[in-house]
């Protein structure tokens, strides 16, 4: 079972007081991104004028979507050729 530690433990632990509405800000968009949530809808959500400012930023959350996109790709391909 997870731990779950108050919002801003790490924050005053690591003595960055007055980061943890940024940091909190920052968590969200990230997990819309790396749920699958399109770029666009997010960068709305973030208020950036362009999506090419929220993939600046959070392009880290997207990182491993290659991987996945490859192996979804890979399984089309499978059942297009009835092979699975």
């Amino acid at each position: 079972m997870a731990t779950f530690l108050p919002l801003n433990y790490s924050v005053y632990r690591d003595g960055n007081h007055g980061k943890c509405g940024y940091d909190l800000r920052h968590t969200h968009l990230s997990l819309h991104l790396s749920n699958g949530e399109s770029v666009t809808t997010v960068a709305q959500r973030a208020g950036h004028k362009t999506a090419h400012t929220t993939l600046t930023i959070y392009a880290h959350a997207i990182a491993g979507e290659q991987k996945a996109m490859v192996a979804r790709m890979d399984e089309s391909y499978l059942r297009a050729a009835n092979i699975s």
